[in-house]
Order: C-alpha cells, then sequence, then structure tokens
C-alpha cells in the first residue's frame, strides 16, 4: 500500500518522531522547543527567502537562554559555530558539547531583520 505523497509509511511516521525527539533534547538541555523555520515564519520575521536557521517556538521563563534575552521567534542560525537548520542538528551540536565536556553551548540568534549576535546559553543538568 503506497501513501498519498508516494513515500513508504514507515518513512513519513518516523520524521515526525525523529524531529520530536530532537525537540525534546534541545528543550532539556536548554530550556527551548524549536521548530524547523518556513517560509511562512520567513515571512512573518520578515527574514530573507533564504534564511536558514531553526526557530525558538516556545522558552522556559527559568532558563539561562530567557536570562540571556532570548525569545520566541528568534532564529538560531548555528549552534558552536555549526550550522543548524533542523531540530536534530541542533540536538545533535549540543550533545557534541556534552560529550566534550562543555556546559554551555555558543548560539548565532538573529532576531526580525536584526543582524546575527552571539549568545551563550548554559546547558542544563543532565537528568540522571
Amino acid at each position: 500500500m503506497q501513501s498519498r505523497v508516494g513515500l513508504d509509511p514507515e518513512e513519513e511516521e518516523e520524521a515526525p518522531d525523529e524531529e520530536a525527539e530532537a525537540a525534546e533534547a534541545a528543550r532539556q538541555s536548554l530550556g527551548i522547543t524549536l521548530t524547523p523555520l518556513t517560509d511562512a515564519i520567513r515571512t512573518q520575521q520578515k527574514l530573507e527567502a533564504d534564511a536558514k536557521g531553526v526557530v525558538i517556538a516556545g522558552i522556559g521563563r527559568n532558563s539561562d537562554a530567557a536570562r540571556k534575552g532570548l525569545q520566541r521567534g528568534d532564529v538560531i542560525v548555528s549552534i558552536n559555530q555549526t550550522p543548524t537548520t533542523t531540530p536534530a542538528e541542533a540536538a545533535a551540536a549540543v550533545d557534541a558539547a556534552r560529550k566534550a565536556g562543555r556546559d554551555t553551548v555558543l548560539l548565532q540568534v538573529r532576531r526580525g531583520a536584526g543582524p546575527a549576535r552571539l549568545v551563550g546559553v548554559k546547558l542544563s543538568e543532565e537528568k540522571k
């Protein structure tokens, strides 16, 4: 049985689960929820059509990211100087930093049409 867009049904189910896991990893490590940057968000945020990154969809009030001034709608362009275009890439960059023994990550963040800025954000303690 084929799916409506011609993809294997198992592939369609895998992608949302993978993105959900990545979003949860970012939420736990940084206190933020991430979503892919879509054309609609680019238009809403007045970004260039070729802008890349992941969007902060939610932020924990008591997170270090919130204390550093990050907000819902901000676009994370890179983490530790590695371009980040999906929540999974963000989770991988945070995981790599944690495995390297770091307790912070450097985010390159854009808000609207303004220039990108660099923000150091502490990683939350890992839950055992």
